[in-house]
């Protein structure tokens, strides 16, 4: 969901929940895998027409030491942050 917060400023928050998964294996059995709870946070600051800034963290739920699977055999990075600025011309 984002909400425009000010004139200038928005946020957004998104979630990911899946449980009960399954994968199958190289030998074509289904074999259960963690379930997941993905919550990101993210703002966008604009100044003007040209010049906005940008915040996003990923996977708050990740914070934990925990490591999980979002599709079998690929980890997820975990908690992480990226911010930027956007240049329009």
């Amino acid at each position: 969901a984002e909400v425009k917060a000010t004139k200038n400023l928005s946020l957004s928050l998104t979630s990911y929940v899946a449980a009960d998964r399954f994968a199958q294996d190289a030998t074509g059995v289904a074999t259960p895998i963690k379930s997941i709870v993905d919550i990101n946070l993210a703002g966008n600051y604009t100044f003007n027409s040209w010049l906005s800034t940008f915040l996003k963290i990923n996977n708050l739920s990740g914070w934990a030491p925990t490591q999980y699977e979002f599709y079998n055999g690929y980890q997820v990075n975990g908690f992480n942050v990226l911010a930027g600025a956007i240049f329009s011309f």
